[in-house]
């Protein structure tokens, strides 16, 4: 809880991973990939409750022995390709009302960020409402793009090389160029009131991280960088 606001976290474990398959429940830095993000939503000073949201048994009974809360298994619906994100969190924010659960935010944690500790989670949450301007506001986990970004290139219409950005107004000294930021699909947060279809909106803030914690696995290349990164932790 936050200011008296209770705060639900949905850690989301799809099995039908293609690019690195059972990848939720992998071995990664000596634990299991998911329980990398329960201790982190466990240890959190303002998460009032963290949830498994998971249509495979196995990987339900990985979280349960790490002392997950599955509540329920996901809806078939959702556990496809095409399912979005947010559909699977409207779906546990529903399901917990009906049971007289009820939150008036909700933070999203994949378990594809094991480097996302309990610390980044509170830091995003003193941040966001430091800042809060709007009851709608949103909050999503970033790291800055390397400073040559600006100078990205395509190919056009005439199947050759142009640049992506107007270079009439990025500087081409490297300390004078704007910075950018990558998404890390770390943390998102918002407040279930106004939560529609995404967690991006016209009143987003960003939350800062660093590159090397901002590691989200998707194949064994992540994997293994995971795993060295957090063999030196």
């Amino acid at each position: 809880m936050y200011n008296g606001k209770k705060i639900l976290a949905v850690i989301t474990a799809r099995s039908g991973s293609k690019g690195l398959p059972n990848k939720n429940i992998l071995p990664c830095g000596g634990k299991s990939l998911i329980q990398w993000s329960i201790e982190a939503g466990a240890n959190s000073k303002y998460l009032d409750r963290v949830v498994i949201s998971t249509d495979s048994e196995s990987i339900a009974d990985v979280a349960k022995k790490c002392k997950g809360d599955v509540p329920f298994l996901r809806s078939p619906e959702l556990a496809t390709d095409s399912a979005s994100i947010e559909a699977v969190v409207h779906e546990m924010i529903d399901r917990l009302a009906g049971q007289k659960n009820l939150f008036d935010y909700v933070m999203l944690l994949q378990p594809t960020s094991p480097l996302r500790t309990s610390q980044h989670i509170d830091q995003a949450i003193e941040q966001y409402f430091r800042n809060l301007k709007f009851e709608d506001e949103t909050l999503v986990s970033v790291y800055q793009a390397p400073a040559k970004v600006g100078w990205l290139m395509e190919e056009n219409e005439q199947k050759c090389i142009s640049f992506c950005f107007d270079q009439k107004t990025i500087a081409r000294q490297r300390q004078g160029l704007k910075k950018y930021y990558l998404p890390n699909g770390a943390i998102y947060f918002a407040p279930i009131k106004t939560f529609g279809n995404s967690f991006y909106t016209a009143r987003t803030q960003y939350f800062v991280m660093s590159e090397e914690n901002s590691i989200d696995i998707d194949l064994q290349q992540d994997l293994e960088k995971a795993n060295l990164l957090l063999s030196h932790r």
